[in-house]
C-alpha cells in the first residue's frame, strides 16, 4: 500500500460527509458528541491494529470526524461574531502544525503509545465545546430558535427541506469552485507527488523528506488562515490558477528531478501552503460578509414554505 492510499482513506470519508452534512438536521450536541466517539474509536483501531484493513478503517473514522466536526464547527459560527472565523481558521491551521509535529516528537514512545497518548485530542474536543466554549449571546438566541424550527421541519418534511436546499446550491457556486479547484490541485501535488519527489544528497534523507514536506506545507497553511483580520482577498479564483501552476512545478519535478536542494523544494510547499490556507479563509470570510444577504433569503425561503 503506498502513502498515497492511506491519504486517500483520510481524503473520501471527510468529503462525502462534508457534501452531505448540510442536508442533515443540525443537532449540535449529537454532531460533537459523534465526533468525539469516532475520532477515539479510529485512535485505537490503528493503534491496536495488525492488518492495514483495520489501519484504513480506523483512518476513515478519523477522517469521518474530521469532515463532519468540520461541517458542525462551521456552522455553529453562525452564531457568532464573524470574527470568530478568523480564529476557527486558525485554529484548524494550528492544528495540522501541532499533529505533524507532536506525532514526531511523540514517536519515540513508538506507534500505539503515541496514537494513545493522542485520544487527548477528541477528550479536549468535548471540554472545548461544553465547558469553556461560552454559549451564544441573547441576540443570537433568535437564529438558534429558527434553526431549531428548521430541524423540527426537517424531521417532519424531509422531502421539500431536501429540495429547498439543491436550489439554493446554484448561488454557491460562486465559492465553491474556487475553494474546491484549490484543494483539488493540492490534494493532487501532496497525494499525487510528494512521495514521488525524493533529492539526494541533501540535509535531509530522502525517507525523511516527504514527512518534511507535509509539515512544511501545514506551516503554510497556518500561517494564510491566521491573516484574513490582517488582510483578505475578495476575487478567490486567484488562488485556484496560482495553484494550477503549482501543480505544473510539482508535477514536471517528480517526473523530471531538476530541482537541485531540498530546500528549494521547502519554500515552493510553503507557497502551496499559503496559496490553500488564504483560499480557505478568504472564501469563508467572504460568505461571513455576505450572510446578512443568505440569512435574509434563508428566513423568507423558510417562512414561504414551512410557516
Amino acid at each position: 500500500m503506498s502513502t498515497g492510499a492511506i491519504l486517500l482513506a483520510d481524503v473520501l470519508p471527510a468529503l462525502i460527509i462534508k457534501l452531505c452534512a448540510p442536508f442533515i438536521p443540525f443537532f449540535v450536541h449529537v454532531r460533537v458528541a459523534l465526533c468525539i466517539v469516532v475520532a477515539s474509536a479510529g485512535f485505537i483501531m490503528v493503534a491496536f491494529s495488525d492488518t492495514i484493513t483495520m489501519s484504513i478503517a480506523g483512518v476513515v473514522l478519523t477522517s469521518f470526524c474530521s469532515g463532519l466536526g468540520e461541517a458542525t464547527y462551521l456552522q455553529y459560527s453562525a452564531f457568532y461574531d464573524k470574527n470568530v472565523l478568523s480564529t476557527w481558521s486558525s485554529g484548524t491551521g494550528g492544528a495540522g502544525v501541532f499533529g505533524a509535529a507532536s506525532y514526531t516528537i511523540l514517536t519515540i514512545f513508538g506507534m500505539k503509545n503515541t496514537l494513545l497518548i493522542m485520544l487527548i485530542v477528541p477528550i479536549t474536543m468535548g471540554v472545548s465545546f461544553w465547558i469553556i466554549l461560552p454559549r451564544p449571546s441573547e441576540e443570537d438566541q433568535k437564529t438558534i430558535e429558527v434553526q431549531k424550527r428548521v430541524n423540527t421541519e426537517e424531521i417532519s418534511d424531509p422531502k421539500t427541506a431536501f429540495i429547498n436546499k439543491i436550489k439554493k446550491i446554484p448561488s454557491l457556486m460562486k465559492y465553491m469552485i474556487p475553494l474546491g479547484t484549490v484543494y483539488l490541485f493540492e490534494y493532487f501535488i501532496n497525494q499525487g507527488t510528494f512521495e514521488l519527489i525524493k533529492i539526494k544528497n541533501d540535509f535531509v534523507d530522502t525517507k525523511d523528506q516527504y514527512h518534511w514536506l507535509q509539515v512544511d506545507y501545514q506551516v503554510g497553511v497556518f500561517l494564510s488562515r491566521s491573516s484574513v483580520n490582517l488582510f483578505h482577498v475578495r476575487h478567490i479564483w486567484i488562488f485556484s490558477v496560482l495553484q494550477f501552476f503549482n501543480v505544473i512545478l510539482f508535477t514536471t519535478e517528480a517526473m523530471y528531478y531538476y530541482i537541485p536542494h531540498f530546500w528549494i523544494m521547502l519554500v515552493l510547499t510553503l507557497w502551496e501552503g499559503l496559496l490553500g490556507g488564504a483560499a480557505y479563509v478568504n472564501t469563508f470570510y467572504r460568505v461571513s460578509s455576505e450572510v446578512s444577504f443568505i440569512i435574509t433569503k434563508f428566513l423568507s425561503d423558510f417562512t414561504n414554505t414551512f410557516l
